[in-house]
């Protein structure tokens, strides 16, 4: 277990033994807004990225877009350019389409998140005049998701990224109207729940 203040007596002190010893921790110089809690810093709460981000918001994201390009005839044009995502990298090409993906993993929506916002944007070229603006919007929608979910991946931020994943964040409950229609209430999921029961 880290002991942040031991490390800040080490810091404080500033001599060439003290700072070797703060790097074989793997320790950096320079203040650390953790050294003046009040508590232990290691049982503060982490946000997880798997449950909150990847099978929270981006499974729940790809269901409601699943329902969208169904509704304006661009699923199967959405499927097909999803099944043609080459491999790169550590990525895999795709063998099924979302809807066929039985049990979502973090692994996959890691993999998805990769590629979704070029894929619709693919799948939604050449809107109607009545189209245009909706389609806009969702893509809109996916891209903020996605950029907060990069931002939120990274081990450090500055003032910088900091600003960025607000500007994500704030831009995705803007565009999120678009699927509105498709998110279920309480007492709706309840009754679904109920009806699974039976």
């Amino acid at each position: 277990m880290r002991d942040h203040g031991k490390y800040r007596a080490l810091s404080v002190v500033n001599t060439a033994t003290g700072n070797a010893r703060l790097a074989s921790f793997d320790i950096h110089q320079g203040s650390n807004v953790f050294w003046d809690l009040d508590c232990v810093a290691n049982d503060l709460p982490k946000p997880n990225l798997l449950h909150t981000m990847q099978l929270g918001m981006l499974k729940h994201a790809l269901g409601w877009l699943s329902v969208f390009l169904k509704q304006h005839k661009r699923f199967e044009v959405f499927n097909n350019i999803w099944l043609s995502v080459p491999a790169y990298l550590e990525m895999a090409q795709p063998r099924w389409t979302n809807e066929e993906v039985s049990s979502w993993q973090g692994k996959e929506i890691k993999i998805m998140s990769r590629f979704l916002v070029a894929v619709l944007h693919c799948a939604l070229r050449a809107p109607s005049a009545s189209q245009r603006y909706l389609f806009k919007q969702a893509i809109e929608c996916r891209q903020a998701l996605m950029e907060f979910y990069f931002y939120s991946q990274y081990d450090s931020h500055d003032e910088q990224t900091l600003g960025l994943m607000s500007t994500a964040r704030q831009g995705f409950p803007n565009s999120n109207d678009v699927f509105r229609q498709f998110r279920a209430g309480k007492r709706v999921t309840e009754q679904g729940n109920a009806c699974r029961k039976e």
